[in-house]
């Protein structure tokens, strides 16, 4: 087992820039921690695998981080983190369409999300929120999604804020305010910007341009 932490350890090391392979890197990564006993490591590398993935564009894949986050806590036999790992894979089913599956998962995280789990609680808002855009049901996204944000503004979490910010444009696109949409990816970009999230930020520019608006240059 230290043989091949030390192997793995070595390739994301090495990844230099590649971030698809330091994702693959970190989460085989946080399986091997998790065998050794060090769940908060491996806790803390799905995390970042999670992320990673989400910031490359490769939001499909998460439920990749959600099967490992399911295994690094069947192995801590810790039922405090199962809410999250509920969520994580409501929300890739919810990108790959599979929205009847998603809703069955939202409803098994809510029933175990602690009143103090922030971060659960607002994925799960927003998952609810594009669940019902995708029934057309914007008016009721957006006031959820509201919520969502109202929750990521009490936290120093940037990215949650910008993606609360992203959703919020979603709703307000569907409801044909596309001035409003625009000023929410604006903010989404500022956030973005200010994490030093680039990838993300290039993508809420790409919304921008989709919506024939021009968006401010990228700030220093």
């Amino acid at each position: 087992m230290p043989e091949g932490i030390r192997r793995t350890e070595a390739i994301l090391a090495q990844a230099g820039g590649r971030r698809d392979l330091e994702a693959y890197a970190l989460k085989g990564l946080a399986g091997l921690r998790a065998m050794t006993g060090d769940f908060e490591a491996a806790r803390t590398l799905i995390a970042r695998h999670r992320a990673t993935m989400e910031e490359i564009g490769r939001k499909l894949m998460v439920g990749g981080s959600a099967q490992m986050a399911g295994y690094v806590e069947m192995l801590a036999g810790d039922r405090a983190y199962l809410p999250a790992v509920a969520a994580m894979l409501a929300s890739a089913l919810e990108a790959q369409g599979r929205h009847a599956e998603a809703e069955r998962y939202v409803e098994t995280a809510s029933s175990m999300t602690a009143d103090g789990d922030i971060d659960t609680q607002f994925r799960l808002l927003l998952i609810r929120a594009q669940l019902l855009l995708a029934k057309g049901r914007a008016d009721d996204a957006e006031r959820l999604v509201r919520d969502a944000v109202a929750l990521a503004a009490d936290t120093d979490e940037l990215d949650l804020q910008a993606e609360g910010q992203v959703v919020l444009a979603e709703a307000l696109r569907a409801q044909g305010r596309p001035g409003e949409a625009a000023a929410a990816l604006d903010r989404a970009l500022r956030l973005y910007e200010e994490k030093g999230n680039l990838v993300s930020a290039a993508r809420v520019r790409a919304a921008l341009a989709h919506l024939n608006l021009d968006p401010e240059p990228q700030r220093e």
